[in-house]
């Protein structure tokens, strides 16, 4: 199995001296070069030899059917199918200037390498696994399709796809030697001294090695250079010799150093800038891919490095376990219940888990923050359990526990998000935002509060290293949100595009000169049935991001496809990229390399834990002409044609009604039962209320389906019909109670009403079992928002003389001299600042209706009376059209005020809702209305006023 481990040669001591690709020049592996040794002399640009022409061939085309199989089955995490950016014919746009026709080795030198091998007993080796495998006989005479134009003697294998996934060594499979171009051979040759090398190389670097090229036969060879106009080379690939390798963070100079530290100086190698050429040739030969100067260089570069390095390493003994030191930290987690920082987020908790690797007297740490999606559960989810599992927080391969992933000390935050099921975008119970994380400061308050918790937890207090922040679905859009004011080294999105990436393409611009910084960023590709949905919009943003950075070129930047299920992306690979960000990922492609539109069939709910999709920014979606039913298909459904997102945003005062239990393929109101009719008129009620109070009204009726073998087509006019039926029973209510409650046209005009319909996009039971749960699906949301209605700038004096005017319009006696009264007060000066005088009580003018009181009873209705009534009289004013619809409204204020006493509690202003004010009001008004002396009786109720008082 493959582990990626911290190895000594990569550990950075404390003030260690960087390179340029940020990783410490430790004397073992980068050393400054010694003097000048006699074996290796100094070139110049006018002596320099001509190198060996490399055979390397970096196609960048996709796997064979045949090979396909085995991509992303194996455990071992050694090979991934090469999609180096380069074609072949751009590496040898690298070639010297001077073309070698063929290289060729004098005679002496051929028996010479020849005896070293056999000496060596390289033909008869055992692989370093133990594996023996089958010699297959073949045509391998001098230009036959398996010569070996080196006489190694190595034989022929069988390595046919029954055999291509056996471990060769520790990390290694033989389909990893036998491949060349994503193409593997049925026979090959094999060297087990080139496995020995290869492995010895992964082991000094701790982290995976990629070949690009292993064995190729001498045909494949003769058709590759021929291709290019060029003789074949005398190829160590066709001798089973050699390989062409990359490791991540490593350029070609950094990797022959490596490989000399790793396996010595007997090596044949080829730098290039990202690759090497490494061959077991028996004896040192060194060449380069580069041309003049840059050649000249290298060479003395790599050739000094090789004086220093006479003689093979001493091989690292395998350490005995021993105790944890004090000081160090084992691996372990910490689940926090209640955090205060989250205390707003509605939901299960806990709310925080924290999880961290073995560390050794850690004083840094670096932090993964995950940002999870929306869950299946509703408010029911519970981090633990549902989350942590999918989250790509992993420190192996989940699925193999023995093949390690990230080993450099590590804090794991995996923060609950808010269930948020009422939005601007419906009604879902699978939401989740997080609010209190998206402002300035708040992340990092989270990730100090962590540190803190570890500190606690584990008696070693450290300090924030790197900050990777990962989001998963529609944890994307709080991303994007905190990437507005907080700068990462890296981020990964796993199909979490869903809302505007604008502040990730910032950010990536930003920090692509960095060697440090990587984003990567995987998806699902959308159906074709799929247009402008949710993964459209996914797809369609991911795709932005990639065309942003596509200049960089750098493995560490990355926009990638993947068929991979929505909830197991994360989970597959997040362990990977936080080992290595710049790692190839099985089972991933850049958009050029795999079909840009998925089979429908793959889209299908998905089991888990119902967090299939997320929910999407509209307004930047293009225009589309809308269907004869006067809807658009839109990115999470049907919306009628009137449909503005804007009208339903995150202010005012909103309320979401479900009713479900529709019988099968019913539309109408009237099929619903009596309850829920009831229901329904009631809310319209609400509607007339609100609108009395001078409020804007907006409604949306969102339209469901269950699944239905007709199709999704039939299930989308279900639920538009559904929809429809609501809006126009809603709107058909709404108008008949407008005139008992002194609504008119302008009044009237206040409210707006809007349908969207999703057939079964978005079920409450996403595989229902039962009729139950079927009906539960058969359902409509009707989402109501009220916001107040600025008034016009009015002089209060201007309101209070359009409200004198009126009066006597009023015909009620009671409402009129109780009015009388009160606009008497508000308009004597000393009601100035919501405070009357009792003294004063006797001095006012029209003072009928207002009972002996005590002084505590009377200053509490004058404050009430002035802070309540005062801004209502002025509101109204603004929006009456005439002094016959004033005293309608006056009369409706003065009937609310008296039957239903809490009222003003919900009509408070500005600080009035704190204070003794609210305090004492609590306090006495339920024993005021009981009290037929007082004035507040008179406003619980008329029935209970004698026709004589």
């Amino acid at each position: 199995m493959s582990v990626v481990a911290e190895s000594p040669v990569f550990a950075a001591p404390q003030n260690a001296e960087m390179d340029a690709a940020g990783w410490p020049i430790r004397e073992d592996v980068f050393a400054e070069t010694f003097d000048e040794a006699d074996e290796y002399p100094l070139l110049t640009d006018e002596d320099t030899p001509e190198p060996e022409l490399d055979e390397t061939y970096w196609p960048g085309e996709t796997i064979e059917p045949e090979w396909a199989d085995y991509v992303g089955e194996d455990a071992n995490d050694e090979y991934y199918q090469h999609d180096h950016t380069e074609t072949a014919d751009e590496f040898y746009e690298h070639e010297p200037a001077s073309e070698t026709d063929q290289f060729e080795e004098a005679g002496d030198v051929e028996a010479a390498e020849f005896d070293t091998l056999d000496e060596a007993g390289l033909d008869h080796e055992a692989f370093p696994s133990g594996l023996v495998l089958t010699a297959r006989p073949g045509p391998t005479s001098q230009g036959e399709e398996h010569w070996d134009p080196n006489n190694t003697g190595l034989p022929l294998y069988d390595t046919g796809p029954n055999v291509r996934k056996q471990k060769l060594s520790a990390n290694f499979t033989v389909a990893e030697l036998v491949t060349s171009g994503g193409r593997p051979a049925d026979r090959a040759r094999i060297s087990p001294a080139l496995v020995a090398c290869l492995q010895a190389i992964r082991d000094r670097a701790g982290r995976p090695v990629k070949i690009g090229s292993g064995y190729r036969s001498w045909a494949n060879n003769v058709a590759l250079y021929r291709a290019r106009g060029k003789k074949p080379t005398l190829s160590r690939h066709c001798s089973g010799q050699a390989a062409d390798i990359t490791i991540a963070g490593l350029n070609g100079m950094q990797i022959a150093k490596l490989a000399i530290d790793a396996y010595g100086n007997n090596i044949g190698i080829g730098i290039a800038k990202t690759f090497a050429h490494i061959d077991v040739r028996g004896r040192p030969d060194t060449w380069t891919y580069f041309t003049g100067h840059q050649n000249t260089t290298t060479l003395n570069e790599i050739n000094q490095y090789r004086a220093n390095r006479t003689t093979p390493p001493t091989p690292t003994p395998t350490p005995t376990p021993t105790p944890t030191p004090i000081g160090s930290v084992s691996a372990d987690r910490k689940v926090v219940e209640n955090l205060a920082l989250l205390r707003t987020h509605v939901g299960t908790p806990p709310d925080l888990l924290l999880e961290w690797n073995n560390m050794s007297h850690p004083s840094v740490v670096d932090v993964v923050v995950h940002l999870h999606g929306y869950a299946g559960q509703g408010k029911a989810m519970n981090i633990q359990t549902h989350k942590k599992p999918i989250s790509g927080l992993n420190f192996a391969d989940p699925d193999h526990p023995d093949v390690i992933g990230r080993t450099s000390p590590t804090l794991f935050v995996l923060p609950r998000g808010h269930h948020q099921p009422a939005s601007s975008y419906g009604y879902n119970e699978a939401r989740y935002t997080f609010p209190a994380l998206v402002k300035p400061g708040a992340l990092q308050q989270l990730i100090d509060e962590s540190l803190a918790v570890f500190a606690q937890t584990t008696g070693v207090t450290v300090r924030q290293g790197r900050l990777i922040l990962t989001a998963h679905s529609g944890g994307g859009a709080a991303l994007m949100a905190i990437l507005a004011h907080t700068d990462p080294d890296e981020v990964h999105v796993f199909d979490g595009l869903y809302s505007d990436p604008t502040n990730l393409i910032k950010w990536a611009s930003r920090r692509m000169a960095s060697s440090s910084a990587a984003l990567r960023a995987l998806y699902r590709p959308y159906p074709k049935s799929a247009a402008r949905s949710a993964p459209w919009v996914n797809a369609r943003n991911n795709e932005q991001v990639a065309r942003a950075i596509a200049a960089i070129g750098s493995p560490r930047f990355r926009v990638e496809q993947t068929t991979v299920e929505h909830n197991q992306i994360p989970r597959r690979f997040g362990w990977r990229l936080l080992a290595d960000p710049s790692a190839d990922l099985p089972g991933a492609a850049s958009s050029s390399e795999i079909e840009s539109e998925a089979d429908d069939e793959s889209w299908v709910l998905q089991e888990g834990d119902g967090e299939y999709w997320g929910e999407l920014d509209t307004e930047d979606l293009p225009d589309e002409s809308e269907d004869q039913m006067g809807f658009g298909e839109d990115e999470t459904g049907y919306y009628s044609a009137e449909f503005d997102a804007d009208v339903f945003q995150a202010v005012g005062s909103a309320k979401t009604v479900q009713i479900s239990d529709y019988p099968r393929y019913a539309t109408g109101v009237g099929d619903l039962r009596p309850d829920q009719v009831a229901d329904m008129r009631a809310l319209c009620n609400e509607i007339v209320f609100a609108l009395r109070a001078n409020q804007q009204v907006s409604a949306l009726v969102e339209g469901f389906a269950d699944f239905d073998a007709k199709g999704r087509d039939f299930e989308q006019q279900v639920s538009i019909d559904r929809a429809i039926s609501a809006r126009n029973f809603i709107v058909e209510e709404v108008h008949r109670l407008a005139p008992a409650n002194g609504l008119g046209d302008e009044a009237l005009r206040r409210f707006s009403i809007q349908v969207a319909a999703f057939g079964s996009r978005r079920p409450t039971v996403a595989r229902p079992q039962n009729e139950d749960e079927r009906r539960q699906n058969r359902r409509i949301h009707i989402i109501l928002q009220s916001i107040p209605v600025p008034p016009t700038p009015t002089s209060f004096d201007q309101a209070l003389d359009q409200a004198q005017r009126a009066l006597p319009r009023i015909t009620r006696p009671g409402p009129q001299r109780r009015l009388t009264c009160m606009l008497a007060k508000l308009r004597d000066s000393r009601t100035a600042d919501g405070y009357f005088s009792y003294d004063a009580l006797r001095m006012f003018p029209g003072s009928a209706g207002w009972p002996s009181m005590s002084p505590a009873q009377f200053d509490l209705m004058v404050r009430s009376t002035t802070v309540h009534v005062r801004p209502q009289i002025q509101t109204l004013a603004a929006a009456a059209r005439d002094d016959g619809e004033m005293a309608t409204q006056l009369e409706l204020l003065d009937d609310n005020i008296g039957r239903n006493i809490f009222n003003f509690e919900s009509q408070l202003v500005g600080d009035s809702s704190t204070g003794t004010l609210m305090r004492t009001f609590n306090a006495t008004i339920g024993r005021l209305q009981m009290d037929p002396k007082s004035i507040l009786s008179r406003y619980a109720g008329y029935a209970r006023i004698r026709h004589d008082q």
